[in-house]
C-alpha cells in the first residue's frame, strides 16, 4: 500500500487517537479536497464518511456551543454525501459499471436511503455484471437483504420480483425461487387496491417468464381478470414462451381480448404490444399484418393513437426515416413524445448518435426528453463509446424540470392535512396540558409544574403516535426545570418506539421533524441532528432554521454561525451528478 493511500484510509483515525481533534476538524470541514481526495483515490464514498463517524464518536450530549457548532458542520459534510449518491440516476450506475468502475457506482447505490431504491440501483448494477459473465451472489443476497426492509406492499413485491428474474439469469435457481415466493408473499398481503395488484401480477409474469418459471408465468398471467391488462400481458409475454404453439396462443389471445375493448386507445396500444413482440420474434408475416390494420385505424376511429403506434412499430424495425415520416401525419403534440424516444432510441441502437441527439432536441416535455437522453447514455456506454455516455448523461442533467409536484410530494401534503386533522379532542386536551407544564415552568411556577408533569405521566400511556407527541411536549418541560436528564430518558425511549415499523415512510419522516425539534428543545442537539437525518436531504436545512431559537438558548450569536456554516459545507454540493473522471 502506497504511503498516501494509507494517509488517506487512516490519518483520520490517527488524529483521533492522538487527540489532535482540532486538526481533524479542519481536515475533514475547511474545504471538500479531503472528500475529493478520497474519492478519488478509493472510489468509495464510504471512506470520508467513516472519518465523519471518527470524529463524532468525541461528541455526546449536552454539546458545547462550541461542539454544537462542529456537530452541525460534520452531520451537513454527511448530508453532502448522501446528497452526491442521491445525485446519480440509475443510468449513470450503468454508466460507471460498464466503465468498470464497479467499486463507485456500488459505494453510490448504497447511498440511498430508501430501500426501494437502493434495490433497483444494486439490481441495474448487477445486470451489468452478469451480462459480462461476472455474477454475485454475496450482491444478490445484499439486495434480498434489503428487499426484505421495503415496506409498502406493491414495492417490495416489485423488487423481491426483479431480484427472482435476475438470481435465475445468474445461475442460482434455489435463491430466485425463494424471492419469487417472497414477492408472492407481498402481493398476498395488498390492500383491497385492484390496480395495484394487477401491476404486480404483470410484474410477476414478466419476470418468471424470462427467468424461465413459465409456469408460474401463466399462473399469474390467469390471475389477472381485467381483459386490457390481460392483453397487454399476454402480448408481451409471447417472446419469451418456450415454444412456437405457445407463442402464438398468447398473441391470439392478446388479440382477440383487444378486438372486444370497448375503448380504441386501449385496443391500439394492445396491438402496439402485439406488433412489438412480433418485431422481436421475426415473424414478418404478421408484423405486416398488423401494420396494415393499424393504417386502416390510422383513417377510421384510431387517428393518432394508431399512427403513433406505426412510428413505433418502424422505430423498432429500425426504419427511422419511415417513422418520422408517419410523425408527419400527427395532428396532436401529445402523440408525438413516445414515437420520438423511440426513433431516437433506434438512431442510438445504430450508433448514429448525432441524429438520435437531434430526434431528442425535438421532444416537448423535458422529462421525457432527460429520459431519452439517460437511455441513450447506457446504449453508448454499452458500444464502449464513453465520452458519448458521458455527453448524453451531462445534457441530461441540464434538462430542467417542467415545474410538476411529483406524486410523493402531493401525497406527503395530503398525508400531514389528515394528520392534523384527525388528532381526537382527548389528544387535543393532553397536548394543551403538557403545553402548560411548560409555560409553569419557565414562569418558574416550578412547584405546579412538577405536579402537573407528575399526573400526566402517570396517566398518559404511549399507545399512539398522538400521544407520544405529548410525551415529547412533556420532555421539553422538564428540560425547563433543569431535568435534563429525565428529558433525554423520555426522549431515547420516544426514538425506539418510533423505529417500531407501524409507520408509512410518509409519516416516518413528520414523527422525525417533531422529534427532532423536541430533542433541539430540550438540548439533546445531537440526538435532534440523528432524527433529521432520517429526513429527505431538501428538507434538512429547513428543519434545521426551526431550530434556531434551541441553540440561541444555548449562546447568542450561534444560531447564525451554524447557518452560515452548514450553508458553506452544503455549497460543496453546488455540481451534484458529475461522475468523476478515473484518476491516472
Amino acid at each position: 500500500m502506497s504511503g498516501e493511500l494509507h494517509a488517506l484510509r487512516h490519518l483520520a483515525a490517527y488524529l483521533e487517537a492522538a487527540g489532535q481533534n482540532a486538526r481533524l476538524h479542519r481536515l475533514l470541514l475547511a474545504d471538500r479536497e479531503w472528500m475529493d481526495r478520497k474519492l478519488a483515490a478509493l472510489e468509495d464514498d464510504g471512506a470520508y464518511l467513516g472519518d465523519i463517524a471518527i470524529a463524532l464518536r468525541q461528541f455526546e450530549d449536552p454539546l458545547t456551543p462550541s461542539g454544537l457548532l462542529v456537530v452541525a458542520q460534520l452531520f451537513a459534510a454527511r448530508l453532502v454525501v448522501r446528497l452526491r449518491g442521491e445525485s446519480y440516476a440509475e443510468d449513470d450506475l450503468i454508466v460507471l459499471t460498464l466503465e468498470g468502475r464497479v467499486k463507485m457506482a456500488l459505494a453510490r447505490a448504497r447511498l440511498r436511503v430508501a430501500p426501494e431504491k437502493r434495490c433497483g440501483d444494486l439490481l441495474a448494477i448487477h445486470r451489468v455484471l452478469r451480462r459480462r459473465g461476472q455474477a454475485d451472489r454475496d450482491l444478490l443476497d445484499e439486495i434480498r437483504d434489503r428487499a426484505f426492509a421495503v415496506e409498502n406492499d406493491r414495492e417490495r413485491a416489485y423488487a423481491f420480483a426483479a431480484l427472482g428474474e435476475e438470481a435465475a439469469l445468474s445461475g442460482f435457481p434455489v435463491p430466485a425461487r425463494a424471492a419469487f415466493d417472497k414477492a408472492a408473499d407481498a402481493l398476498a398481503l395488498m390492500g383491497p387496491s385492484l390496480l395495484d395488484r394487477i401491476w404486480v401480477l404483470q410484474v410477476l409474469a414478466g419476470t418468471q417468464a424470462r427467468a424461465g418459471f413459465y409456469p408460474d408465468a401463466l399462473a399469474a398471467l390467469r390471475a389477472i381478470h381485467h381483459p386490457f391488462y390481460l392483453a397487454w400481458t399476454a402480448a408481451d409475454m409471447a417472446p419469451l414462451a418456450p415454444e412456437s404453439g405457445a407463442r402464438a396462443r398468447l398473441l391470439t389471445q392478446a388479440e382477440s381480448l383487444a378486438a372486444r375493448l370497448e375503448d380504441p386507445g386501449q385496443e391500439i396500444w394492445v396491438l402496439k404490444r402485439i406488433l412489438l413482440s412480433s418485431i422481436s420474434m421475426g415473424a414478418d408475416t404478421e408484423v405486416r399484418r398488423l401494420l396494415r390494420k393499424l393504417r386502416e385505424l390510422a383513417a377510421t376511429s384510431g387517428g393518432d393513437r394508431a399512427i403513433q403506434a406505426l412510428a413505433i412499430g418502424f422505430a423498432a424495425m429500425g426504419r427511422c426515416q419511415k417513422a418520422g415520416n408517419a410523425l408527419q401525419d400527427l395532428r396532436e403534440g401529445w402523440a408525438r413524445g413516445e414515437a420520438l424516444k423511440a426513433i431516437a432510441v433506434a438512431w442510438g441502437k445504430g450508433a448514429h448518435w448525432y441524429r438520435a441527439e437531434r430526434t431528442v432536441d425535438t421532444i416537448e416535455k423535458p422529462v421525457d426528453r432527460r429520459a431519452t437522453l439517460r437511455q441513450l447514455a447506457v446504449l453508448a456506454a454499452e458500444e464502449g463509446a464513453f465520452r458519448e455516455a458521458r455527453h448524453l448523461l451531462k445534457k441530461a442533467r441540464m434538462e430542467v424540470s417542467d415545474g410538476t409536484i411529483p406524486p410523493s410530494r402531493r401525497l406527503s401534503l395530503s398525508a400531514g392535512l389528515q394528520n392534523d386533522a384527525s388528532a381526537p379532542p382527548e389528544q387535543d386536551r393532553l397536548q394543551a396540558s403538557a403545553s402548560e407544564a411548560v409555560r409553569l415552568a419557565e414562569s418558574g411556577n416550578e412547584v405546579a409544574a412538577r405536579n402537573l408533569l407528575r399526573q400526566l405521566e402517570t396517566t398518559v400511556p404511549i399507545t399512539t403516535f398522538s400521544e407520544a407527541s405529548v410525551w415529547q411536549t412533556l420532555a421539553i418541560a422538564h428540560a425547563r426545570l433543569g431535568e435534563r436528564e429525565r428529558a433525554f430518558e423520555i426522549l431515547q425511549d420516544l426514538a425506539q418506539i418510533r423505529r417500531l415499523p407501524v409507520l408509512d415512510n410518509l409519516n416516518r419522516r413528520e414523527e422525525a421533524r417533531k422529534a427532532a425539534r423536541a430533542a433541539a428543545e430540550c438540548g439533546a442537539f445531537l440526538l435532534a441532528f440523528e432524527m433529521l437525518e432520517e429526513l429527505p436531504s431538501d428538507l434538512f436545512s429547513g428543519e434545521l432554521a426551526l431550530c434556531a431559537g434551541a441553540f440561541e438558548r444555548l449562546s447568542p450569536g450561534l444560531a447564525a454561525t451554524v447557518k452560515t456554516e452548514v450553508a458553506r459545507i452544503l455549497g460543496w454540493s453546488s455540481s451534484p451528478g458529475e461522475i468523476p473522471e478515473r484518476s491516472p
